[in-house]
């Protein structure tokens, strides 16, 4: 989740969830039964509502990277990486 930001106006209680993505979106969607419950109970309310929707702009959210990936940015911030690489004979499996 990116963020959630409840809606000004007369449905105080109705919440807008932004996420990065329609794979977010969709695993949201999946779990919100559950997560609107939760949030419910914990805030002692059962008009709480939860609508989700995808960015439109592209969100600053962390990337996964592969190992070949960490390497080749590790070898971008520290140049030396490299020779310590050749030095000791090192590589991805």
């Amino acid at each position: 989740m990116t963020y959630a930001t409840p809606q000004q106006g007369e449905d105080a209680e109705h919440y807008v969830m932004v996420v990065g993505s329609p794979a977010e979106q969709k695993y949201v969607d999946e779990h919100k039964a559950a997560l609107v419950q939760f949030l419910c109970d914990a805030v002692q309310n059962d008009r709480f509502t939860l609508d989700v929707k995808v960015s439109e702009v592209p969100l600053d959210t962390p990337k996964i990277l592969s190992p070949r990936e960490v390497v080749e940015q590790i070898k971008q911030h520290n140049p030396g990486f490299t020779q310590f690489l050749k030095d000791f004979d090192l590589g991805l499996a």
